[in-house]
């Protein structure tokens, strides 16, 4: 004759036997997941290099547009983020005004100003395996300015400015020509923040809407 005390005792035995089977069940499956991070995986990393032509509208009273030329190149993750250095050069049209204590006067001289950036480079591919693609990235270094005054019939470095910040964000249409070659343009705003040299204000003068188009080589 079955006992209150012995049905109970194997229902206690069977609820705890499933219990434990589900437990079991549950551990397995979670073992079986793959735990998703950033940089582990079937992560993709590969490089690329660029170069690039820049054009500035700093169109005021002592700057006008002007045209720069340089590289930059990078880590691309995944095909989406990356990180890299750039580095650009360009001769900024601007006219100086001066005091000539020989004349007693104030002239002023049309020359070129070499302005010098370099930094560090942040970006983001918006779906790169697209043909047509947007990239969204940022420059941030430091730049300076080399007053090329002329001496006869050749230009020379007289003087070089102190270092000043520039942070350029942009985005940029590319264009997947082959799996290696890329075509890019877009446009962007480059600040610039320092103290006044050469009668340029970094701020007030040289910071400015940008154009820029290039090629980029690479893995992507």
């Amino acid at each position: 004759m079955k006992t209150v005390k012995n049905i109970f005792s194997k229902s206690q035995t069977r609820i705890l036997a499933f219990v434990f089977s589900m437990l079991a069940f549950s551990a397995t499956a979670q073992d079986s997941e793959k735990i998703q991070t950033l940089f582990s995986g079937k992560s993709r990393i590969t490089g690329f290099g660029s170069v690039i032509s820049q054009v500035s509208f700093a169109n005021n009273a002592k700057v006008r547009n002007f045209h720069s030329v340089g590289v930059e190149g990078g880590v691309l993750f995944n095909r989406h983020f990356y990180m890299g250095i750039y580095g650009l050069t360009s001769l900024v049209p601007t006219d100086i005004t001066h005091w000539n204590n020989g004349s007693g006067s104030i002239t002023t001289d049309n020359r070129n100003i070499r302005l010098i950036q370099t930094g560090g480079l942040i970006g983001y591919k918006l779906f790169p395996t697209k043909l047509i693609h947007l990239n969204f990235n940022t420059k941030i270094g430091g730049a300076f300015m080399i007053d090329e005054m002329r001496f006869g019939n050749r230009y020379g470095d007289a003087q070089v400015s102190q270092a000043f910040l520039t942070v350029n964000p942009s985005v940029n249409v590319e264009v997947n020509v082959t799996r290696w070659l890329q075509l890019f343009g877009g446009v962007g705003y480059n600040f610039m923040s320092g103290s006044e040299t050469f009668s340029i204000n970094p701020s007030k003068d040289l910071s400015s809407t940008t154009l820029h188009f290039g090629l980029s080589f690479g893995r992507f």
